[in-house]
């Protein structure tokens, strides 16, 4: 409720009358609406309103944010059998190029090594993955009768080659395994150099 001393106090050179009729005027007004009306002076915002205000600005914001985020396309990771290959055939990769530069020299076994552990190491990880069963028949083309020591680095540079092509395919089909094997073999490389079982003989 405005009081009369609050009128009296806004406009102390007016009558009794005047300030008796004003205060019946304003009587359900808001103290801080009258002084506005009389000084000229803007009603104070109160913090309040400024923070509810900057949280509603806030949560619009985050709401486009939101938006935004879920028009993305989603990261599409590649399969871990992917990075495992990958990982292990840059290492082998590696000792390619080294073995080709060593090549007739008795420092060439080092490498030859680190050859033959790579693709172990991708056996116990994926022992039944087709890049695993391209691996193992360069394996056994190379470990047999030591015949590492016999290949050309020609034919080193061409199976790095197809190496790298395969790593580029996300899945390796079984039509793939095998063109990939006889491409060893027309390079000159023996990829069954032990003799079959009577078994897989009459198959």
């Amino acid at each position: 409720m405005v009081m009369l001393a609050d009128i009296t106090a806004l406009e102390p050179n007016k009558p009794p009358a005047y300030i008796e009729q004003k205060s019946s005027e304003y009587h359900d007004t808001d103290l801080l609406h009258l002084r506005s009306h009389y000084t000229g002076r803007p009603i104070p915002i109160f913090k309040r309103n400024i923070d509810r205000t900057e949280s509603q600005r806030d949560s619009k914001i985050e709401e486009q944010s939101e938006s935004v985020r879920s028009s993305e396309s989603p990261i599409i990771e590649p399969p871990v059998s992917q990075i495992l290959r990958r990982h292990v055939a840059q290492d082998i990769l590696a000792a390619l190029g080294q073995i080709q530069a060593h090549a007739g020299l008795p420092s060439a076994a080092v490498y030859a090594e680190q050859i033959f552990r790579s693709i172990r190491q991708l056996r116990d990880c994926l022992p039944s993955d087709p890049f695993t069963e391209i691996l193992f028949a360069f394996y056994d083309a190379l470990a047999a009768g030591n015949a590492w020591m016999e290949y050309q680095p020609s034919q080193y540079a061409e199976v790095s080659k197809i190496l790298q092509n395969l790593l580029a395919f996300r899945t390796i089909s079984p039509d793939r395994v095998e063109k990939t094997i006889m491409a060893f073999e027309g390079l000159g490389f023996d990829t069954t150099p032990y003799p079959l079982s009577e078994d897989v003989a009459e198959e």
